[in-house]
């Protein structure tokens, strides 16, 4: 009989296993994917001059359990030029200050709860500042700012720095994976988790459709995205408490589509450094690259701006994608077009494990990341980046320190 079942082998699930199993808990991880990471996915295309980020890509901050793990697996950070721009009309203006004024304005919480597009445009003073501030919130936070919480995005924090890893995110996967030999099991899906206090049995099926056998369990800790709960992936039988099946449907989840072009050149040479462009009211609103002198776009499009692309033709997305940045940064289509190597895009609404990329909070329901994270009867556990309640939500980092707190809990209930 196993100690813990971990649902799922993102970030949170590795890592809190790692530590169950390093302080001598039986443990067993089961992933529906065909690999590790889960939101965090990387890709080494043949031909590509660096790893390609499909999902998590920057170090935003600098909370010590993410700098601990990065400084453990002996990964160093690159900093993205810390240069704003804005492409107004096929021309790029200096968005520093707008970006400053953006953040002072999201520094301070609110007064009173209200959806977040309300507030910036009581304390922003002008419409150009208000556009890219609500541009801002539905990319960076992949939220809908007419129904995102002021309290949630309000005062904790935001993209001062960021940071890549040129490595590849998946090297910090495989060093929390490393503990755990023999202890993963990949194309698992926990279609059933059947559980009273104290025991839990797992029914799971192949991604060839056979029933899997599953040791029985102590305790369970989920971490499956916030999206995939509410499409009752696994179900739980008996139910879930009424609270915590109300916290899983208040919460919201925002897609993102990215799409990553590789050049024969760099075709942008006169702007390098070239730092992150913004394009407001564009397909994809931002923009950066992988490195300087390396000749690789990332276009980005978060929430209400990727729901125009998502589940559209990958051809149609990159033909999407050339125009948007050959405008933006004032470049002939004639030569995106001759120069344009190799192309790929990743849509996480098709991803049937994610159904979306990162969670976001609607006004009232900060209640719900608490409420979600909580522990049911000592028995099952939940953790991942939708259950942190202190504004780290929808990062890697949110999702390590939740994996923290299910370690504390898990010890706490087996002793």
């Amino acid at each position: 009989m196993l100690d813990v079942v971990v649902i799922g082998a993102g970030l949170s699930g590795l890592a809190a296993a790692g530590r169950l199993a390093r302080d001598g808990y039986r443990v067993r991880v089961l992933e529906a994917r065909g690999r590790l990471g889960g939101r965090v996915a990387t890709r080494r295309p043949p031909g590509w001059e660096v790893p390609i980020e499909s999902g998590a890509e920057f170090v935003h901050e600098d909370p010590d359990n993410l700098v601990h793990a990065l400084h453990a697996a002996k990964l160093r950070l690159s900093e993205v030029a810390p240069r704003q721009r804005v492409a107004v009309r096929g021309r790029l203006r200096d968005g520093r200050r707008l970006f400053a004024r953006v953040q002072e304005a999201l520094a301070e919480p609110p007064a009173a709860e209200g959806p977040i597009d309300a507030l910036l445009r009581e304390r922003l003073s002008d419409r150009e500042q208000v556009d890219y501030a609500l541009t801002f919130v539905r990319g960076f936070h992949a939220a809908d700012p007419a129904r995102a919480s002021a309290f949630s995005l309000a005062g904790q924090g935001g993209a001062s720095e960021s940071r890549q890893i040129p490595a590849g995110y998946d090297r910090l996967v495989e060093h929390l994976a490393r503990p755990l030999s023999g202890l993963v099991q990949t194309s698992v899906a926990v279609r059933l988790v059947r559980w009273k206090k104290g025991s839990v049995e797992l029914q799971a099926r192949s991604r060839a459709g056979w029933a899997l056998e599953v040791p029985r369990a102590r305790a369970v800790l989920v971490t499956a995205p916030v999206a995939v709960l509410a499409a009752h992936r696994p179900r739980f039988a008996p139910v879930l408490p009424s609270t915590k099946r109300r916290a899983i449907a208040a919460l919201a989840t925002g897609n993102v589509v990215k799409v990553h072009l590789r050049f024969r050149r760099v075709l942008w040479k006169r702007l390098e450094p070239l730092g992150f462009v913004l394009v407001p009211g564009g397909p994809l609103n931002a923009w950066w690259t992988r490195g300087r002198d390396v000749p690789v776009l990332v276009g980005w499009a978060g929430g209400p701006i990727a729901d125009r692309l998502a589940g559209r033709d990958p051809e149609a997305i990159i033909a999407i994608a050339c125009r948007t940045i050959a405008g933006a940064l004032g470049l002939r289509r004639s030569d995106v077009a001759a120069e344009l190597e190799d192309a790929l895009v990743d849509d996480w609404s098709r991803d049937p494990w994610a159904l979306g990329a990162y969670s976001w909070v609607p006004v009232g329901a900060r209640w719900a990341q608490s409420a979600l994270g909580a522990p049911v009867d000592e028995t099952i556990f939940f953790a991942g980046e939708a259950t942190h309640d202190a504004g780290m939500n929808g990062t890697t980092a949110g999702a390590l320190q939740t994996a923290e707190r299910a370690v504390a809990e898990l010890r706490a209930a087996l002793g």
